[in-house]
C-alpha cells in the first residue's frame, strides 16, 4: 500500500472518529474501512504492534464491527505464529552442543 493511501486513511480517521456517535451508516463503513486499510498497511510493513493498536482503537469506537473483530483475530494469529517460531528457534539453539 503506498504511503499516500496510509495518509488518506489516517486523515479520514481523524475527520470521522471524533463524530462517531453521529455518523451515518455509510460514514461508519468508511471509518471501518479506513481503520482496516491503516492496519493492513502496518501489517505489510511488519509492524504488528501498530496494526494491533489501530484495530484496538477502532474497536473502541466501533465495537460491533465484525470486520474489525476478524482483523483483531488475524493479528493475534500472526503473533501466535511469530511466538511459535521464536520458541522453535530457541529449542533448536539449545540442542546444539
Amino acid at each position: 500500500m503506498p504511503i499516500s493511501i496510509q495518509k488518506k486513511s489516517q486523515a479520514l480517521i481523524n475527520w470521522l472518529a471524533p463524530r462517531v456517535d453521529q455518523l451515518s451508516f455509510a460514514d461508519s463503513r468508511r471509518l471501518t474501512d479506513a481503520y482496516l486499510s491503516l492496519s493492513n498497511f502496518y501489517i505489510s510493513q511488519g509492524r504488528l504492534d501498530l496494526a494491533l493498536v489501530t484495530i484496538e482503537d477502532a474497536l473502541g469506537l466501533l465495537p460491533e464491527s465484525t470486520e474489525l473483530i476478524d482483523s483483531l483475530a488475524g493479528i493475534h494469529a500472526r503473533y501466535a505464529a511469530l511466538y511459535k517460531e521464536v520458541a522453535r528457534r530457541q529449542r533448536a539453539s539449545q540442542k546444539k552442543p
